[in-house]
């Protein structure tokens, strides 16, 4: 106790200055300043308790750029600071700094991007109808989308660290299984309900098809496909998808769609010729049945299917009678329905 009461009175006078400093200081001003570009004579409206602090922050930001206004960044980043002026409009009380701020922001309109860099109002949570609808048609105006894509060209896709950068976010964002499903969908609406589309999407991928300097036919791509890596990249991916049910459901309604069709049909026939014309593809497709048939598992199950099959009765198509599968009874049918059963299998073959 006898030390603190003689240090006391040394700390009283350091006490006394550092309240005069926060409280009494003269600098600090609480109101509405702007940060205007002597070029464009374009204007950032803010408010704050103490203005004079508020500039020091900025400034701070913008030289290290991580500001959050990001046109007001550009703009300094293009310009320099030294061509912006940093001054106080008014000054009023704390509780009116929204309304004031929002008064300047409407007389000078600097939510436009060509007056001003203001993205949001004082209120900083929602904008006003009157500030959406002035801001819509600014940027719907063909002079704003003309200056869009050159700035887009020159200062973004120009740079080449900026492109990397944007390429690989890109990336990133395409292939998450959530972007996936919403552009599997989109695509899907816009092919089921626009066949135009379809149309268009084809004649584009016939012409660049058949043009041989386009990049879609590259000569690595033509080398790969067909390949053993190919297929066995390919069969990991058709069984991975199998194995998941809804998967499989898609991949037999999908079948269903294109089997019924006549062009597949025919498509799938003429394959199906050309391969077993090739002696390897028999002695392949052989030795496979064999080994599967060797199996007595595989032979058990084989033949509980055909004795079920058999036992199923069938309509015939004729005298419309219930018969057994691969038998046609005169008992059950008269002759002539046996003939025009065997005619209209003909047809159908």
């Amino acid at each position: 106790m006898f030390r603190f009461i003689k240090i006391y009175p040394f700390i009283i006078p350091v006490i006394e200055n550092l309240i005069n400093i926060s409280v009494y200081n003269p600098c600090m001003t609480c109101g509405i300043y702007s940060i205007t570009n002597k070029t464009n004579n374009k204007i950032y409206i803010g408010s704050s308790k103490n203005c004079e602090y508020r500039f020091k922050q900025h400034q701070k930001e913008l030289r290290g750029k991580y500001h959050k206004n990001d046109h007001l960044q550009k703009s300094i980043n293009k310009y320099g600071l030294t061509n912006f002026d940093f001054d106080i409009i008014s000054i009023c009380d704390i509780k009116r700094l929204i309304k004031e701020e929002d008064k300047y922001i409407n007389k000078l309109n600097t939510m436009n991007s060509k007056n001003g860099y203001n993205k949001k109002s004082a209120d900083r949570t929602i904008m006003s109808k009157e500030t959406i609808d002035k801001i819509k048609q600014s940027h719907n105006t063909p002079k704003y989308k003309k200056w869009l894509i050159k700035n887009a060209k020159e200062n973004v896709w120009g740079n080449p660290k900026i492109k990397k950068r944007l390429l690989k976010n890109q990336w990133v964002s395409m292939h998450t299984p959530e972007h996936k499903q919403v552009k599997s969908i989109q695509r899907q609406q816009a092919w089921d309900l626009h066949p135009e589309i379809k149309k268009k999407y084809s004649a584009n991928f016939k012409e660049k098809w058949d043009n041989n300097e386009s990049p879609n036919r590259n000569k690595t791509f033509n080398k790969w496909r067909g390949s053993d890596e190919q297929k066995e990249i390919m069969s990991k991916r058709t069984k991975a998808r199998w194995d998941n049910p809804k998967e499989r459901k898609k991949m037999v309604n999908a079948r269903k769609k294109f089997g019924s069709t006549k062009k597949f049909k025919a498509k799938i026939s003429i394959i199906s010729k050309n391969r077993w014309l090739n002696s390897n593809y028999k002695k392949k497709m052989s030795d496979k049945r064999k080994a599967r048939w060797a199996d007595p598992e595989f032979r058990k199950k084989m033949q509980s299917i055909k004795a079920k099959n058999l036992q199923v009765p069938i309509k015939c198509p004729v005298c419309k009678k219930e018969f057994i599968r691969n038998v046609h009874n005169q008992k059950i049918c008269s002759k002539e329905c046996k003939n025009k059963h065997r005619k209209s299998k003909k047809k159908k073959e």
